[in-house]
């Protein structure tokens, strides 16, 4: 049976640092047998609360999937507070994911 599948990138940082979602594009290839589409609400909308619910209401999904990171959100972000600050002191960094060794 075809379902509606709707995959919601929902990372909130994307809107720091623009990325794909990865993960939610391997999982349609998969799904290809089924009707889906992949959103990326912080990305696309100044709202991403009501996009997502207008989209639910006229998209009515039989699954919705949700990606929330993918390895691009390790990147640093300039925040000014962080782990990192040169010494001028120009910005500072916060790591997304912690150090590895």
């Amino acid at each position: 049976m075809r379902r509606r599948v709707l995959l919601v990138f929902a990372n909130p940082y994307s809107r720091v640092r623009r990325h794909l979602p990865y993960g939610l594009m391997l999982l349609a290839a998969a799904l290809r047998e089924h009707e889906v589409r992949i959103v990326s609400p912080y990305q696309e909308h100044d709202d991403p609360d009501a996009a997502m619910a207008a989209l639910v209401a006229d998209y009515r999904p039989d699954i919705i999937g949700v990606g929330v990171r993918n390895i691009d959100t390790q990147v640093t972000t300039e925040w000014g507070r962080g782990n990192y600050v040169p010494p001028d002191g120009s910005f500072a960094t916060t790591w997304f994911v912690p150090k590895t060794g």
